[in-house]
């Protein structure tokens, strides 16, 4: 051992500048790796701050929906437009135009025709309404329906609406929705959906009846488009595919809420020649999924709130209208066009508040609050 040391003191004192040399080398790439490590992570930390949020999943389920929170409000723009005055009413449920471009309102305290700017009222108070309130309306072509919270009536020839709740088996007198396709007269009730063809047989549409193919009957919107006919209840979300038999279980869809990230209820339902669109009090939910690989059960869908550029979460009503889709929400008026939010303001006339119910004619998007109705033209936002 003696040897070695002094074998190893030998070297060092013969080779003592190549060995300094050496160590010095060392000890500075040793410098220059600690502070290239240290001034890399404050970099990364700051390029992960700044990624979008990801897509919010849930733990299980085989018809689970991953949503995903996108571009945050960056994207936002505001867009100012002429707004026509208020023409006050009650709180506005429902609008429709007829073919004479009459407007057909259902509030809380009837039903208003708006023509020519002169408004008419069918109330209780006046004889002309059977309920108190009007939940829904629906112009055919030679027919007004009204839908209440207490039953069905229709427009007579002397201009007052007549109850009509009898001659229709409503499992429910509960009318919260009415659709008519051009074929078919359907009504959403609390204990399933109704429905007239053009042969005036009718027919109901039970959680029973199409053997637990709707989930629910407590049924609250209806949207039909193609061939299919989709349903909002109190499950989720339900779609028939009306060229088979209901009663065929196979044949619809459902998003349960309880299965997917989709928040309740839904409060409206659009379609855009591709996608379906879900108005909801906690956002706009876009189900990315063609109606093909939606009943193949590939889904996926995109949320989109007041962070990613809306005025509100809460989205009340919307229609697809021109390439853009229209959004009544808690705090105003909105437009999602070629993946851009433009909250529209007014440039004059007056603000809406919030936005109960929006309908479409021609140009015309016809807007309802709780204080009236009121109108922009839709050809010159652009």
């Amino acid at each position: 051992m003696k040897l070695s040391i002094e074998n190893f003191k030998n070297f060092l004192q013969n080779h003592k500048k190549p060995v300094i040399i050496t160590l010095s080398i060392i000890a500075v790439l040793l410098i220059v790796f600690i502070v290239a490590k240290f001034s890399q992570t404050p970099a990364t930390e700051a390029i992960k701050l700044e990624q979008p949020p990801v897509a919010v999943e849930s733990n299980t389920a085989e018809n689970h929906i991953p949503i995903q929170n996108v571009a945050s409000s960056k994207n936002r723009k505001n867009l100012p437009v002429p707004f026509s005055k208020r023409i006050q009413t009650s709180p506005i449920n429902d609008i429709k135009i007829d073919q004479s471009g009459n407007v057909w309102l259902a509030t809380n305290s009837g039903v208003y025709k708006l023509s020519n700017n002169e408004l008419t009222a069918y109330t209780n108070q006046n004889n002309k309404f059977p309920f108190p309130q009007a939940e829904c309306i629906e112009c055919l072509q030679n027919e007004i329906f009204a839908g209440s919270l207490y039953g069905l009536c229709k427009l007579s020839k002397n201009d007052v609406f007549k109850n009509e709740s009898d001659k229709y088996p409503l499992p429910s007198k509960v009318i919260l929705s009415i659709l008519w396709d051009n074929s078919n007269l359907w009504l959403a009730t609390t204990k399933g959906v109704v429905f007239k063809n053009s042969n005036n047989q009718i027919d109901c549409l039970t959680k029973d009846s199409t053997n637990n193919g709707l989930k629910s009957d407590w049924c609250t919107r209806l949207l039909q488009f193609n061939q299919y006919l989709a349903v909002a209840n109190d499950s989720g979300l339900s779609i028939w595919n009306i060229q088979y038999p209901a009663a065929n279980p196979t044949v619809w869809k459902n998003l349960e809420h309880t299965k997917t990230n989709i928040p309740r209820p839904i409060n409206d339902i659009a379609f855009d020649g591709n996608n379906i669109w879900l108005a909801t009090p906690s956002g706009l939910i876009l189900l990315k999924t063609s109606m093909k690989q939606l009943y193949d059960f590939s889904r996926e869908s995109i949320s989109y709130t007041e962070p990613n550029g809306l005025p509100s979460s809460k989205i009340n009503t919307m229609v697809y209208h021109k390439n853009s889709l229209w959004l009544g929400t808690a705090k105003g008026l909105a437009r999602f066009r070629n993946n851009q939010i433009q909250t529209i303001s007014p440039l004059s006339g007056e603000n809406p508040e919030e936005i109960r119910k929006l309908a479409v004619h021609g140009d015309i998007l016809w807007i309802g609050t709780a204080n009236g109705i009121q109108y922009i033209n839709t050809a010159v936002v652009d």
